[in-house]
Order: C-alpha cells, then sequence, then structure tokens
C-alpha cells in the first residue's frame, strides 16, 4: 500500500545530487554524418512549380548551370540574400537563398516577366564555357541583342 508523504518529509531528504555528465563521445557529430549521407550539402533543387515553368517554356537547365547557380547563392548568402532574382543567360529565376530552390523560372516573351516581388537581391551570372547551355524556345533573346555593336548610318560602331 502506498503511503502519504508530507511536505516536511520531503525537505528532510533535501535535493537530488546533480547527474554526472559524461565527455561528449568524440568523433564526428550526427548532423555532420547525416548531411553527409543524404549529400544536399551544396545542391541547388528546382521546386515542381519551377520545373513545370521550365518545361512548358522549353528551357533546360545543365549540370553547369546548376553550379554557376550554386555559386550565385553561395554568394548571395554570404551578403545576408533571403529571396533572389538571378538573370542567367535569357531566363530570370526566382530563388529560395537559404533553402538553395529556385522557386519560378521566367522566359523572354512572359506577359507576366515585367514585375518581380518579394526580392531582395539579384545576381546576374555570366555566360557559361559552352555557348548557351540555356535554350529558350520564345522570342529573340534581348541581353544577346543588348551586346550586339550598334553601326549608325554612318557606319561607327556604337
Amino acid at each position: 500500500m502506498l503511503s502519504r508523504v508530507t511536505l516536511e518529509q520531503q525537505a528532510a531528504v533535501g535535493p537530488a545530487p546533480p547527474l554526472a555528465r559524461s565527455a561528449p563521445p568524440e568523433g564526428p557529430r550526427f548532423a555532420d554524418v547525416l548531411k553527409d549521407a543524404v549529400g544536399t550539402g551544396n545542391a541547388v533543387r528546382v521546386s515542381a512549380h519551377a520545373a513545370q515553368r521550365l518545361q512548358s517554356r522549353g528551357v533546360q537547365l545543365t549540370s553547369g548551370d546548376l553550379a554557376r547557380v550554386g555559386q550565385a547563392l553561395d554568394q548571395l548568402a554570404a551578403k545576408g540574400g533571403r529571396e533572389a532574382l538571378l538573370l542567367v543567360e535569357d531566363v530570370a529565376l526566382v530563388a529560395s537563398v537559404p533553402n538553395r530552390t529556385i522557386i519560378t523560372a521566367v522566359a523572354p516573351g512572359d506577359a507576366e516577366a515585367s514585375v518581380f516581388t518579394n526580392i531582395d537581391s539579384a545576381a546576374v551570372l555570366p555566360a557559361g564555357r559552352a555557348e548557351a547551355s540555356m535554350k529558350s524556345t520564345h522570342g529573340p533573346d534581348p541581353l544577346r541583342d543588348a551586346r550586339t555593336p550598334l553601326i549608325d548610318r554612318r557606319g561607327v560602331t556604337t
């Protein structure tokens, strides 16, 4: 049968002795092992929405393109960026910097491409070594056209 313990009896016993803490185990931390096992360390992810937008616009991202996006996200993260607009070739990508995820993609000629909101940073990625690794089937490339020198009616290159 259980007996009742009074408050005075509890006070007479005193507090429990502190638990002895053992030294932390040697070797890698669990979080580091898990990160290596999952293998998503610095990978750039493409959301389902962005993948659908890229496919519907005929844009293909190569592994080299994703590597350049990853480098840009590293630079933006170092400067405190959270939501970024990335201009890659003739495609605009909106990405979550902390999550390293491409949220959406806009190709030239899209009517809704004129306004981007909730963006706190932007990066213009230089062209890759290979000629135009990202191809769009939607209209001319305004960035490439802007880099083409113009010749005025006097024959002078401007």
